[in-house]
């Protein structure tokens, strides 16, 4: 343990603290495009999800993150079950994008 405490921690220091601000950085990135989406009649999950925070409500903040985290996991899975691996949403904007070549092309 003493090794681990004088050694390894100043070493894995900086590269923590480093991605601690890149994953904070990204974090409140979204959150922006968030508060942008969210509207008077459109209310997004993440957005009642801070609010509720804000008000005090830590128990239902915590279920309602579980139940996002739940359903992008079964997102997750199902476009792996779907098409062999993850991502079929930009897996099939490529073959839509690759598939509109130009009729014509020049010979030279």
């Amino acid at each position: 343990m003493r090794i681990f405490r004088e050694i390894e921690i100043p070493l894995i220091k900086a590269p923590f603290f480093s991605a601690f601000i890149v994953s904070f950085i990204r974090a409140i990135t979204m959150l922006s495009v968030i508060v942008f989406l969210s509207t008077s009649k459109n209310v997004v999950v993440t957005f009642s999800i801070m609010n509720l925070i804000s008000d005090g409500f830590y128990g239902k903040a915590a279920g309602l993150t579980y139940v996002l985290l739940i359903i992008s996991f079964f997102r997750a899975w199902f476009d792996k079950a779907v098409d062999g691996e993850a991502g079929a949403a930009f897996q099939s904007l490529v073959k839509i994008r690759t598939a509109q070549k130009p009729k014509y092309e020049r010979q030279y």
